[in-house]
């Protein structure tokens, strides 16, 4: 049997671990996972769109020279050659005598004139080469071989130039070149071949055997030039620089002589200067007209070419000013679009940061009235401990009272038998007197 003091702190105890269990499971703050802020990112920076490309226009196609022209070099060079026909080119001249592996602008040498590199033909090619080497152009045709294909305008030499590494090179211009006076590198690089250049190292540059010295198809040599093609119009003149003349005068160490270029206006003049070995720029009257003639042609032909490419630049430039505008706008939508989905996300992560909070307020608070609550359940499980105890140490000083009560009741009971037995024995020791 379990004593009532005992009952007592047995029941406090598990008043106790009670309460202290719901206090441990009621301070407990479960608070919501932080929601992730996710920001768009800033749309890249506009970048404008490239440059368009604008290849060079074609040449104009091949326009054959006058009759009376063509009578002109056909009578100068009918007895150095023969006139075969070629392709859109019509009648063109082919040299007679000519090796295998010949080429243009090989037998002779380079003078350097007031109108840039003039070639000067040796005596083998001089009877002819005062037409070919100075109008025209010249053609690998595939059945045929190198033909001249005519032309009316003069230049000191129709040739293309690369230099670099210590070399300079030429190569007769083709007529897929084009007949005008403007030639661009674009133009050169595209028909020229250049297993078609001859190239001499600069220090032999203007010395009058030069033909001993000229390398062909030198692969690493081609490759260590550049093109430096350099045909202008001074004066009405035509002017073919090339190579520099003082980076010659430098390799070599000498100086490069410099030659006017003679203008004349006799056959005969020009065959007397020719045969003094001078440079001579002679153009009989009607090929000089004609010459006038093709090039307003040109010029007119270029300058509606010009003026039609002009006016589909500035369209191509209006249409990408356009883009680049649209593009631009779209730019701007898409960063305010960013900026106001930005916003707006920062407004979810402040809504939801806030409701956070608000649910961690209030659960801080259930948790602090929780906590009350077990403290007041705690408080009232002590008052009736002590209530308990104390009924309990009242019933058990009541008992105690009691027991002393019935051990002195017990003990009155036992002493009461012996005061009631004296009174006979003094009745016993009493003498009779009555009898006496």
């Amino acid at each position: 049997m379990v004593k009532p003091y005992r009952r007592a702190v047995i029941v406090a105890g598990s008043v106790i671990l009670s309460t202290l269990a719901m206090a441990l499971g009621g301070c407990t703050v479960e608070v919501a996972p932080a929601h992730e802020r996710v920001y768009a990112p800033p749309p890249p920076a506009y970048q404008p769109p490239p440059p368009v490309a604008v290849a060079p226009p074609p040449p104009p196609a091949y326009e054959p020279p006058p009759p009376d022209v063509v009578t002109t070099y056909q009578a100068d060079l009918s007895p150095y050659g023969g006139w075969v026909t070629v392709g859109t080119y019509g009648q063109c001249w082919r040299p007679n005598g000519i090796a295998a592996d010949w080429q243009p602008y090989t037998v002779g040498h380079w003078v350097d004139t007031d109108q840039g590199w003039a070639w000067v033909s040796d005596p083998a090619e001089a009877n002819w080469g005062f037409v070919t080497y100075h109008y025209g152009r010249w053609y690998q045709d595939p059945s045929n071989g190198w033909v001249w294909v005519p032309g009316t305008t003069w230049a000191p030499a129709w040739v293309a130039w690369r230099s670099g590494g210590g070399y300079c090179g030429w190569a007769a211009l083709p007529p897929q070149c084009g007949f005008g006076v403007s030639i661009s590198i674009g133009v050169v690089d595209r028909y020229v071949p250049r297993d078609h250049y001859m190239f001499v190292d600069e220090h032999y540059m203007g010395q009058t055997v030069i033909f001993d010295h000229v390398v062909r198809n030198n692969v690493t040599i081609i490759n260590r030039t550049t093109n430096i093609t350099n045909i202008t119009v001074v004066n009405n003149r035509v002017v073919n620089r090339g190579v520099s003349v003082a980076e010659v005068e430098r390799v070599s160490g000498r100086k490069v002589e410099r030659v006017q270029m003679t203008t004349v206006t006799s056959a005969d003049e020009a065959r007397r200067l020719r045969a003094e070995g001078k440079p001579v720029a002679y153009q009989p009257e009607n090929i000089q007209k004609a010459d006038m003639a093709y090039r307003q042609r040109v010029e007119t032909r270029t300058t509606a070419a010009q003026d039609a490419e002009r006016t589909r630049a500035q369209r191509r430039t209006q249409q990408s000013q356009q883009a680049t505008e649209a593009e631009k706008q779209r730019d701007a939508e898409r960063a305010k679009e960013s900026a106001q989905s930005t916003e707006a996300e920062k407004q979810r992560a402040a809504d939801r940061s806030k409701a956070t909070a608000q649910s961690t307020e209030a659960e801080k608070q259930r948790a602090a009235d929780r906590e009350k609550a077990a403290a007041q359940t705690d408080q009232a499980a002590k008052g009736r401990a002590n209530t308990k105890e104390q009924q309990a140490a009242a019933d058990k000083q009541a008992a105690h009272d009691r027991a002393v009560a019935r051990e002195k009741a017990a003990a009155g009971d036992k002493a009461a038998p012996d005061d009631k037995a004296k009174p006979d024995d003094k009745e016993k020791k009493e003498p009779d007197n009555s009898q006496k």
